[in-house]
């Protein structure tokens, strides 16, 4: 150890005597690139500033995959995961590193945890995961919104998969890879440097007796990555002042070929740093070597308590590349173009464009602002009303948690994860049909402020709380119209695919399908018999119909009112319960099925969804297709209409068919004489209206509708007008058809 020491003090006097003789001949050099990097600094400060205000492009993360003109990019090579086993926030993700890397301007960066690469997997693992759950159509609106901002921000940081090995003697070695080589790769390499399995697994610190500095930098150099000999000057580096190793040791640590970078802690210091020793002027150290920085983050932003303890991008590199990309970086390390790798000081907060650019515009109809969320009653109310409105409408972005003025500070949102949880929760309880709106955690002026991003509703209207509709009118959201929520039905019903064959398409329980007869079925229903038992065509309509009598068994599972629906327990897995009537041919906007009748109404379907029942009516006199119809949101005929439907989708148990046609009932409703009528086609599939009048009914229902007044004995009252020339009634005035259409809930 004297040996040692005496040997460790000659080469320290070498160096100072070294120092003292070079110092003169080269003052004016220094001087020159003390002047130099006061300029260059005084620059960065001005682009710092240029950057906050939005007017310099020059930091700005570039998309990883496109090529740029050898512009500077900022990195951050040495940065910590929840992975490591003494990361300081575990609670933090994966997703908050990225945007605190996009934050500070970083277009690259590496995980590099302690002796494992489980934190660069675990990642992937979660975008795995997401996508998995959007290929099935499962996943929910903040899984969603996750998803979104790991596809956007990947777009612009590269990030590459790495280790930080301890070697023999506690030294840090860094090797970072590209993203593309597979981790069981580099998890040999670390193997292969003799890592036990538990200090792999657990991302410890302390690894034991492993192999040492010169074969770590062999190992990952013949592995295809970059060796950094991590915070040299600093504790557990290379070259550490005070370090008790021989003066070639030192140089061997140092000046090996297969070393890529030499990471320091106090470029800060100018010509004080340690980096001096290895710019090629020493002659005991004569490879220069190229000097870069990195914050070693083993949290998000820096500690208030240790200002020692930086978070991510606090301590970056800038490097010139003409690309971002794993080869174009490792290129500049085995160049010798020194001039291309520069330390930056100046830490930059950049705002997220997207959150400025908002609030300069201000509120809209696709804009919404909420700077906080209400403490007492119902948090959510006003959020899941814009949400709606947009969705009815163009879509939109809503965020929470700033104020729509420039120049106010935004107040933000605390526990914003637990806000999000909360708020995707209530989406799913309370707007129908399902509808996704992700949910992002953004910040804007050091403060979390929540992005709804509403898309333009495919399956519109959507419905608040089951009888709710709203629209936005400029910067406001309020109740729609009767008019405007046939609008909004009418532009989903002339998509390509009408949605309501949707539930025809895939029926959700077996026991439904005998609701589509087979081609035998309907050749026994032929012969039209007036008494019920022998009347063959009542069998394909049994299954439909909640009759306890009946000794098929897929009868009594069948339509049941929606209070015994509602009171069902809830499934575990979403399986909505559909039960479809026979779809109405449509032909250029018009019925194909002949003796459709002009006015009522047609309900096409049935669903239970979370407890609730929505049906899909169609208002024939402009033949648009209304869904999500609740018990509580219907009024008048169209409550009357599904409610018989939910009791019999079929109608009743027992029809005396005339032909193909059939009048059900005729009695005065809403203030006028109103028919149930049902048609069949060639293969005995009915389709029942609700609540006919005698406008717009051809001759031969004329006959059906007086022949079934003679022998029920109803009201004769209001008797079907003639036709008019065109073969057409005289339609009535609009007013006529108010109760009809009076669905819309109460107030709108």
């Amino acid at each position: 150890m004297a040996r040692k020491k005496k040997e460790a003090t000659a080469v320290v006097s070498e160096e100072s005597q070294h120092d003292k003789t070079t110092r003169t001949t080269n003052t004016k050099s220094e001087k020159k690139s003390k002047a130099q990097a006061t300029r260059s600094s005084s620059s960065r400060r001005n682009n710092r500033t240029s950057k906050a205000a939005g007017s310099a492009s020059e930091a700005k993360p570039q998309s990883p995959a496109s090529p740029s003109d050898g512009s500077w990019k900022r990195v951050d090579l040495h940065i910590h995961t929840p992975a490591s086993h003494d990361y300081e926030e575990p609670g933090r993700t994966y997703l908050d590193i990225l945007k605190q890397a996009e934050r500070r301007g970083l277009s690259i960066i590496a995980f590099t945890d302690h002796n494992t690469v489980n934190g660069y997997r675990n990642m992937m693992n979660e975008i795995e995961h997401l996508e998995y759950l959007e290929k099935l159509d499962r996943i929910r609106p903040d899984e969603l919104a996750r998803l979104n901002e790991y596809r956007r921000l990947l777009k612009k940081i590269l990030v590459l998969p790495g280790f930080e090995f301890t070697a023999t003697f506690g030294f840090h070695i860094l090797g970072i890879f590209a993203p593309d080589k597979p981790l069981r790769d580099i998890e040999r390499v670390l193997m292969d440097l003799r890592v036990p399995g538990h200090a792999l697994d657990k991302g410890l610190t302390e690894a034991g007796a492993t192999s040492d500095v010169l074969q770590a930098y062999e190992a990952i150099d013949e592995a295809g990555g970059i060796a950094i000999a991590a915070h040299a000057n600093s504790s557990n580096g290379v070259a550490m002042r005070g370090l008790n190793l021989g003066g070639q040791t030192r140089i061997a640590f140092t000046q090996d070929p297969h070393l890529h970078a030499i990471e320091f802690t106090d470029l800060d210091r100018g010509r004080y740093s340690s980096a001096h020793l290895f710019t090629g002027i020493k002659p005991e150290y004569p490879r220069r070597m190229f000097a870069i920085q990195g914050s070693d983050a083993h949290r998000l932003t820096v500690s208030k308590e240790n200002a020692k303890r930086l978070g991510v991008g606090e301590r970056a590199t800038e490097i010139q590349l003409d690309e971002v990309s794993f080869e174009a970086l490792r290129n500049v390390f085995l160049s010798q173009d020194f001039g291309r790798v520069r330390p930056v000081f100046d830490v930059l907060d950049l705002p997220e464009d997207e959150l400025v650019k908002a609030r300069e515009r201000g509120p809209s109809a696709t804009a919404a602002f909420h700077a906080s969320l209400p403490k007492r009653g119902d948090r959510f109310e006003a959020v899941l009303r814009d949400i709606c409105a947009m969705a009815n409408g163009e879509g939109g972005n809503i965020f929470i948690g700033c104020d729509a003025k420039p120049n106010k500070k935004a107040s933000g949102i605390s526990d914003a994860h637990d806000v999000v949880h909360k708020l995707s929760l209530e989406m799913e309880k309370r707007i129908a049909p399902r509808l996704l709106a992700p949910v992002q955690v953004r910040t804007l002026d050091g403060a979390d402020v929540l992005q709804i991003q509403v898309p333009c509703g495919e399956d519109a209207p959507y419905v608040l709380d089951g009888d709710r509709f709203f629209v936005r009118s400029g910067a406001e959201s309020r109740p729609a119209t009767r008019d405007e929520i046939v609008a909004i039905a009418r532009r989903g019903y002339e998509k390509p695919q009408p949605q309501e064959q949707r539930p025809l398409a895939q029926p959700q329980q077996p026991e439904r399908r005998p609701q589509r007869p087979p081609q035998p079925q309907p050749e026994r229903r032929q012969p039209e018999q007036r008494k019920p038992q022998p009347q063959p065509q009542q069998q394909p309509q049994q299954p439909k119909q909640r009759l306890p009598q009946q000794s098929q068994p897929s009868a009594k599972p069948q339509p049941q009112p929606p209070r015994e629906r509602q009171d069902k327990p809830k499934p575990t897995e979403p399986a909505p319960v559909t039960i479809a009537a026979q779809p109405l041919p449509v032909e250029n906007g018009a019925s194909a099925l002949p003796g459709t009748p002009k006015t009522g109404v047609q309900v096409l379907s049935m669903e239970e969804r979370n407890g609730v029942v929505y049906f899909t009516v169609r208002d024939l006199r402009n033949n648009s297709v209304i869904r999500n119809v609740t018990m509580k949101s219907a009024r008048d005929l169209w409550h009357y209409a599904i409610t018989q439907f939910a009791d019999h989708p079929s109608g009743p148990e027992e029809i005396e068919w005339q032909g193909d046609r059939a009048v059900l009932t005729r009695e005065m409703r809403a203030g006028k004489m109103r028919s149930d009528l049902a048609i069949r086609d060639a293969s005995g599939k009915v389709v029942v209206f609700y609540g006919v009048t005698d406008d717009g009914l051809d001759e031969r229902w004329r006959e059906l509708i007086a022949a079934f007044t003679a022998r029920s004995g109803a009201s004769a009252e209001a008797p079907a007008p003639p036709l008019n020339g065109t073969g057409e009634t005289t339609p009535e005035p609009p007013e006529a058809h108010a109760s009809e259409e009076a669905h819309s809930p109460a107030g709108a």
